[in-house]
């Protein structure tokens, strides 16, 4: 199986690589998580996630638009 990387957009300040993948595991096995950070550190609101091609499909379908840490995912 191919790897993809889904871009999950307009992520909470406070969200941290480990919140992501708690979500994104109920779909299958995630190989990375990487929420981008400013030079000081804060969260710059966006995440990749690395995780097989059918997975990750299946986990933005059902994840796209829902709330998650009092944000919307896109």
């Amino acid at each position: 199986m191919s790897a993809t990387t889904v871009f999950v957009g307009d992520l909470s300040y406070f969200c941290e690589e480990k919140d992501l993948l708690g979500i994104f595991s109920a779909f299958g096995p995630v190989s990375s998580v990487i929420v981008r950070r400013g030079k000081e550190g804060n969260s710059l609101q966006y995440a990749f996630v690395i995780m097989n091609e059918p997975d990750a499909h299946a986990a933005w379908n059902a994840l796209n638009g829902s709330k998650f840490m009092g944000r919307k995912l896109r």
